[in-house]
């Protein structure tokens, strides 16, 4: 294990308590990463993630968001402050994509996050910056299906947006 220094801004006992609170309102698999210090998601049989560069990512949201079907959102700033944060969708459980569909979505750089992988959430730190919410979860209602997710994403990226 790494010997870490965690900001005092956010001292571990703290970061522990957050990750709790997201298990205990969501029933997601949090921790703090031993390794940064820093809150972590682990994707896994319950909990999936979705990848998408700045502009796909917005254009997914307003559509999700039309359908009513907006899910959780996370920011994840770039290391080049000029280059719009990647998005990265939280979703119920992945399923099997046929190949044209899995042909169409690597087109569009959407990135799958592998299972027993983690995903920072805020308030982590990246070297480009703070991961934040672009559109916070909230209590009581579920993830948004993966595959409606994945839909929407290549919709707007074949159709240039969301309508």
């Amino acid at each position: 294990m790494l010997n870490v220094a965690v900001p005092a801004d956010r001292p571990p006992e703290q970061m522990a308590a957050r990750a709790q609170a997201y298990q205990q309102l969501y029933d997601w698999p949090v921790c703090v990463s031993p390794d940064t210090g820093e809150l972590v998601l682990a994707v896994s049989a319950g909990v999936d993630a979705i990848a998408v560069r700045g502009e796909l990512g917005l254009q997914t949201q307003r559509l999700l968001c039309a359908r009513l079907l907006a899910g959780p959102v996370l920011l994840l700033p770039r290391d080049d402050p000029e280059q719009l944060p990647d998005w990265v969708f939280l979703t119920g459980p992945a399923q099997n994509l046929s190949r044209q569909t899995v042909a169409d979505i690597g087109r569009a750089e959407v990135r799958l996050w592998p299972h027993d992988e983690f995903v920072p959430l805020p308030p982590s730190r990246l070297p480009g910056g703070e991961v934040r919410w672009s559109t916070s979860p909230i209590l009581g209602r579920p993830l948004p299906p993966w595959i409606s997710v994945i839909g929407a994403m290549r919709w707007c990226a074949a159709n240039g947006g969301a309508p």
